[in-house]
């Protein structure tokens, strides 16, 4: 599952340096160029990090952003979005786990929007139309303060889906996998994360990828 996670290009060097032809690797169905099933509208700010205060652990790290999510389909939808942030040192992390409430809240303080959600205030049916966007706060601790990338991948936002086989790594067996349309952001961090201050940090690939 973690070559699922690399771009295409990235699948073909490796093929190419294992001395494999393209036809013999199997590479990440892609979305359809076309959304043939409904998508919402979601605009994503740019990835930061706060240092917070946290219980019984000092001053922490954390990687941060907002989104608004618009929903201009011909129907109301159940909106559970996931989150999660990847580095290339093999760190990744759902949005929320290991993130006290507290640290939570004193973001939402900070960034001063009444209108910002944190993620349970985000759960539940999204109406059509503008007037019924919504914005939330994601947060995921910092783990490696020395990693160079960060990938955040957000899912939820589209109803494609996709079934592929893999092979079950302990049994040896084929089993089907479904893969969503899921929205990638890759962050480029130059040094460490700590002394960055509010600074955003820089946003290099933003595409759909099934994953």
């Amino acid at each position: 599952m973690a070559l699922l996670n690399l771009p295409a290009r990235v699948l073909i060097l490796i093929a190419a340096a294992l001395g494999l032809t393209a036809a013999s690797v199997a590479l990440p169905p892609e979305p359809n160029p076309i959304p043939v099933h409904w998508q919402l509208d979601l605009d994503v700010g740019p990835l930061r990090v706060a240092s917070v205060e946290t219980p019984g652990q000092g001053p922490m790290l954390y990687y941060f952003l907002t989104y608004t999510v618009t929903n201009n389909t011909d129907q109301d939808i159940l909106l559970a979005p996931s989150f999660e942030l990847a580095t290339e040192t093999g760190t990744n992390v759902v949005a929320g786990q290991g993130v006290p409430a507290v640290v939570t809240q004193t973001i939402l303080d900070r960034l001063d929007n009444p209108l910002l959600n944190d993620q349970v205030g985000m759960i539940g049916v999204l109406r059509r139309g503008e007037a019924y966007a919504r914005d939330g706060l994601v947060v995921w601790p910092v783990r490696d303060n020395e990693a160079d990338e960060a990938r955040v991948y957000m899912a939820g936002f589209s109803g494609e889906t996709t079934r592929i086989e893999v092979i079950d790594r302990e049994s040896g067996d084929p089993r089907d996998v479904v893969l969503r349309k899921t929205l990638m952001a890759v962050h480029e961090i130059p040094g460490h994360v700590d002394g960055r201050g509010n600074a955003p940090i820089e946003r290099v690939v933003n595409r759909w990828i099934m994953r």
